[in-house]
């Protein structure tokens, strides 16, 4: 074999992207059937197939004491032993951590002296190459441990700053109950006043009919007043223990409407409101618990007229839109501001009054209606242009299905959106 020959060959061999084709033109060169070209591993300690030539011998046990001990050899050469059965022979040529094995054929040992002459080279060049994957190895290491300190860094400052949101949603919670306990209070003082005053008065006078009557009807309108304000506790108790159970039945919107505005006339007519109501402009059924369903139209028109000045005005409307029936109530009461809108319907949460406001109520009704209003598959949105500016409620239920695949009723065309001002 020429030095040129054998010299391009051997600098082929050193090159990774060249190797495989390198290596069949040394075994034919060599005469032999193939050559195999190992590379000390540092970490393995022992020898592995170079990049690019993933090939290696069934050995056994010959074979792995012949690469751990060409590992850590300076120089050496020698025929390897493979296993019995065989019929291949096997040459080794070992030099400083790279050997070079060829297998089969019959070897030309004229042409060794010039292989093994650039087998320092090849060493050299082999070793540069793994030292360059290590590094390369280390680097990619060292990247992605980098990657992962920052996404470990990044998570921690998530959770803490979850973390200190959710302490001040805690904060923020447990100042609401303060305030509502302070308004319990404040709620079950205001009907024990009177109602101990109408007592003593009849333990120690013998009263006129007319006074008799007067003092009575203080007492039920005191104790009705508890009454309610029991029934709104039992029915937070229920919602946070998810015992609320609906009694759904087909009925016409209108009616549970009705109902409520019935509930609702007493605080509506005392502070001097005009209701106005559009009615659908077609039946409208609904699958729905009647009860629950009118006390959260009930709830709404009373906070409606709660929180909107004498002689205000309050629309409740009632329409279809696809397969949901839509209920809003419009009023042009103190409305809601920005940071309170969020969170209107959550529980304990009132606008910023006084204990001595004359409104009165616990701050659960939103959260109830909420809460009856999704178990009918349905949901409530609140919007307001700010303070002093109205708010409107809009209530989405779906249609019972027998509405739904009926289709909306044909509208005759004179047919003109019925109103009722009260």
């Amino acid at each position: 074999m020429a030095q040129a020959s054998a010299l391009d060959t051997m600098v082929s061999l050193g090159c990774v992207d060249t190797r495989a084709g390198a290596a069949r033109e040394l075994a034919s060169c060599l005469g032999v059937e193939d050559v195999l070209l190992f590379v000390r591993d540092p970490q393995l300690g022992t020898l592995i197939p170079a990049p690019g030539l993933p090939q290696t011998l069934n050995g056994g046990r010959t074979w792995r004491a012949f690469l751990k001990g060409s590992s850590s050899a300076a120089r050496s050469s020698g025929e390897v032993e493979l296993p019995k059965g065989s019929n291949r022979s096997a040459h080794a040529f070992v030099e400083h951590g790279t050997a070079l094995i060829t297998l089969g054929g019959e070897l030309r040992v004229a042409e060794l002296p010039d292989v093994i002459r650039l087998l320092p080279l090849l060493a050299a060049a082999l070793a540069a190459e793994q030292t360059a994957v290590v590094a390369r190895s280390e680097a990619a290491a060292a990247n992605e441990a980098a990657n992962r300190a920052h996404a470990l860094a990044s998570a921690l400052e998530a959770a803490r700053a979850e973390a200190a949101k959710l302490n001040a949603e805690l904060r923020g919670e447990h100042r609401r109950k303060d305030e509502f306990l302070a308004m319990l209070g404040h709620e079950l003082r205001n009907p024990l006043a009177p109602l101990v005053t109408s007592l003593e008065l009849l333990r120690r006078h013998t009263l006129e009919p007319r006074v008799l009557a007067t003092v009575l009807d203080v007492m039920s309108r005191q104790t009705n007043q508890l009454a309610r304000l029991v029934d709104d506790l039992l029915d937070v108790s229920r919602v946070s223990r998810g015992r609320i159970e609906l009694r759904r039945e087909n009925l016409l919107l209108s009616e549970a409407l009705a109902d409520a505005v019935a509930e609702s006339r007493p605080i509506v007519d005392g502070r001097r409101h005009v209701l106005e109501i559009v009615h659908p402009e077609e039946p409208i059924v609904i699958h729905a618990d009647r009860v629950r369903l009118t006390q959260v139209f009930g709830n709404l028109l009373n906070n409606a007229a709660k929180y909107t000045d004498e002689g205000g005005r309050l629309t409740l409307s009632a329409r279809r839109e696809g397969d949901d029936a839509v209920v809003a109530l419009k009023d042009n009461g103190i409305g809601i501001s920005a940071d309170m809108l969020p969170r209107i319907f959550d529980l304990f949460t009132q606008a910023p009054v006084s204990l001595d406001r004359a409104q009165g109520g616990l701050g659960i009704g939103l959260t109830l209606v909420r809460t009856l209003v999704e178990l009918h598959g349905g949901r409530i949105t609140a919007e307001s242009a700010g303070a002093r500016r109205g708010s409107t409620f809009t209530v989405r239920l779906p249609l019972a299905r027998a509405s739904v695949e009926a289709g909306p009723a044909k509208r005759r065309p004179n047919d003109a959106q019925e109103k009722e001002l009260t």
